[in-house]
């Protein structure tokens, strides 16, 4: 698998996106932001957890590559709640957390697995473009989330917001009838969507992080089909570029209400 990738933070903080690449395998992470005053019961930031369960993923892939991804998902977030349990509060429900995608080789199909907002697009002969991200999230804490959205981006009442609605989703993180994501808690792994393109029906992927798919999911400005030949042609950083121009046009977020204004931003693009 040939695979080219380019990742951008969104802003002046350190970017908080994982990925690591070989000819056989992505694994890439977007860490949730989490605002100062909550307390999330771990003293590591969430560029840290995503950075670590990531090396976790990838080195429990590696370690076998028979092994089903859900599983070395599972068995890499234990080991990393190994890792610092003794410092940190795995059982605290505001733990840093991420969204995980990840996409596989192996000697007759391409295996992937997207757990929480993350996206993988893949173009197989017999289905055409499918576009696989999870997208519980969406379902919960809609009124706060609208709020947040309405408030004015760098003002008092947007942190108020944010602070609230990150509050608020710890109610529903990881649990049924809410939605799940890539933190402490092992059985995460098997509520990832998770399927597989047989070799000879691949034709391309992407991998990307919600801050790299707003240009379709989000701003509308490009279709998934335009969005595999940006990547195809000009490549992942070209495909991140035209999402900071898309996002300098609206600085405010009235066009398009988000969270942020910029957020960091990881694409891959993979070949057989």
């Amino acid at each position: 698998m040939r695979t080219t990738f380019a990742t951008l933070p969104g802003s002046a903080k350190p970017n908080e996106d994982f990925i690591a690449v070989t000819d056989d395998l992505v694994v890439m992470l977007d860490g949730a932001t989490t605002p100062g005053a909550v307390i999330t019961g771990c003293s590591h930031s969430t560029r840290w957890f995503a950075r670590s369960l990531g090396t976790e993923i990838f080195a429990h892939v590696e370690a076998d590559p028979t092994r089903g991804l859900a599983d070395s998902l599972a068995l890499a977030i234990q080991a990393l709640n190994e890792r610092h349990q003794a410092t940190c509060d795995v059982t605290h429900p505001g733990h840093p957390s991420a969204t995980v995608a990840l996409l596989r080789e192996t000697a007759d199909a391409f295996e992937y697995l997207v757990l929480a907002d993350s996206t993988v697009v893949i173009e197989s002969k017999a289905a055409g473009v499918q576009i696989i991200s999870d997208n519980r999230l969406d379902a919960v804490a809609a009124a706060d989330h609208e709020q947040l959205l309405a408030a004015p981006h760098g003002s008092p009442e947007h942190e108020l917001a944010f602070v609230e609605f990150t509050t608020k989703l710890q109610k529903f993180r990881n649990q049924h009838g809410g939605f799940w994501v890539a933190s402490t808690k092992p059985e995460a792994a098997y509520e990832a969507i998770a399927g597989r393109v047989d070799h000879t029906d691949f034709v391309q992927a992407a991998v990307l992080t919600d801050g790299a798919s707003r240009l379709a999911d989000r701003f509308q400005q490009a279709d998934w089909i335009n969005v595999l030949d940006i990547l195809s042609i000009d490549g992942p950083g070209h495909l991140i570029n035209q999402v900071r121009e898309t996002e300098a046009a609206d600085p405010d977020g009235k066009r398009w209400p988000r969270g942020k204004v910029h957020d960091d931003a990881t694409a891959a693009y993979c070949q057989p």
